[in-house]
């Protein structure tokens, strides 16, 4: 796994939510490096898919500050953002099913000047799946292929950054562990990725660093092998999700 460096993604302090009085993140700072793959874990209602579709301009900000290689992003709508090199992958609504895979990607493509052919083979070459059924409507690939094929789409305008909200969210535990071992070659490749995640055990897996959050805070945060292995944690804060830290050794690939 990639060691962290500088941050490309900075985030702090940011309070967000769909109403101002209320907000659902409270004051949550983070950093994500180039290369870099940090998960973000919680119970249930603790605000990540909030934090993340805030850090992707989809939710509105109350407080706080985001900067992209320095540079100010706070309060950047989606499509502006889009084009300073953030991708971003919703859980759910996050192809278009009636259109081919094909298609698909060149919508996500929009953005590009030149080199659309160049991306869509590089896509097809990263996700040899998509390849074979690139005629294909969306409504006809299996949950695992959608997922594939949403992540392909986001990096059609070859981002820096790519957000994922519960990535693994109703794949079967064989397509749980094909999309994360693409997710993690794609940070390989010098992509930063901040992953939402529901699947701790897989989550924490294939990431550098973990963020928890509770009740819209962050609790804990340190390496993904510290918090995979901290009984403590697990029992706090991961509920039935962690297993105990022999059985973290015993586990294989897919969780």
């Amino acid at each position: 796994m990639s060691a962290a460096g500088a941050h490309l993604l900075e985030a702090e302090s940011v309070v967000a939510g769909y109403v101002p009085d209320l907000p659902i993140v409270h004051g949550v700072s983070l950093g994500v490096a180039t290369g870099e793959i940090l998960v973000i874990l919680g119970p249930n209602g603790a605000g990540k898919s909030t934090l993340v579709k805030s850090l992707a301009g989809v939710v509105p900000m109350f407080g706080g500050r985001v900067r992209l290689a320095g540079e100010e992003i706070t309060g950047t709508p989606a499509h502006r953002l889009s084009a300073r090199g953030v991708g971003f992958v919703p859980q759910t609504g996050n192809v278009f099913t009636s259109l081919t895979v094909d298609e698909n990607l060149r919508i996500g493509g929009y953005l590009l000047k030149s080199g659309l052919r160049e991306q869509l083979d590089a896509a097809y070459a990263r996700f040899p799946d998509l390849a074979q059924r690139r005629r294909h409507a969306g409504h006809a690939l299996s949950g695992g292929q959608r997922q594939m094929l949403a992540i392909a789409r986001a990096l059609m305008t070859a981002p820096r950054l790519l957000l994922l909200d519960e990535p693994s969210a109703g794949l079967s535990p064989l397509m749980v562990s094909e999309v994360f071992a693409q997710v993690r070659k794609i940070a390989d490749s010098g992509i930063a990725v901040l992953m939402v995640e529901q699947n701790v055990k897989a989550g924490l897996r294939i990431a550098d660093r973990g963020l928890i959050l509770v009740n819209g805070r962050a609790a804990h945060t340190g390496a993904a092998a510290q918090l995979s292995n901290d009984p403590l944690i697990a029992q706090l804060y991961l509920g039935k999700h962690a297993a105990p830290p022999a059985a973290h050794a015993a586990a294989g690939v897919a969780s």
